[in-house]
């Protein structure tokens, strides 16, 4: 409870959030908090852990309607994506200034690679042959794009929509008539 309290705070405030804020969004007293946790340091990290666990994207992504139009599925994928990277960044922005103690267990969930692009690409896999490149090789550019459309530095003072990445990964930048 504290946990699913804390992680939408930490990533919308990064290291700002209190502990008071976290007690009232969790509807607890502040001290609970300290019972369960020795310091803000270790709620971060178990908050980080938590949000790290690919379990939920996975499942949201096994949701997605096999037989929808391709164009569907690649705006279900980036609504996903950016959601869930917008709150990575939050949540390294977190992490950064609560790092892990030295020694602390890391999940396997968080040292294994490669698993999430595994997921995409069964998203995509159904449409394969619509697909320019392969669906593994569509995963990663989606990726990329997604993950770099949420680092604000990169955007400036305009933040891409998803009809602008959607239209992107589908179409290229290259005109079709030329």
């Amino acid at each position: 409870m504290i946990l699913d309290a804390a992680i939408p705070l930490f990533a919308e405030h990064g290291p700002d959030v209190t502990t008071r804020q976290i007690a009232d969004a969790a509807g607890i007293a502040e001290g609970t908090i300290f019972r369960v946790f020795s310091d803000k340091q270790e709620l971060c990290h178990a908050a980080v852990v938590k949000y790290m666990d690919p379990e939920p994207v996975r499942v949201a992504l096994g949701a997605i309607d096999a037989a929808a139009p391709l164009e569907a599925k690649v705006r279900s994928v980036v609504e996903l994506l950016r959601k869930r990277f917008g709150g990575v960044m939050g949540m390294l922005s977190a992490m950064g200034a609560h790092p892990a103690p030295h020694g602390r267990h890391v999940p396997e969930h968080v040292r294994k690679k490669g698993r999430m692009a595994g997921y995409l690409a069964a998203v995509l896999e159904p449409d394969a042959e619509r697909l320019r490149i392969e669906p593994e090789a569509a995963t990663r550019i989606i990726r990329l794009v997604v993950f770099a459309s949420e680092i604000p530095e990169l955007g400036g003072s305009h933040r891409v929509t998803d009809d602008e990445l959607v239209d992107f990964i589908l179409g290229g930048i290259a005109r079709k008539d030329g």
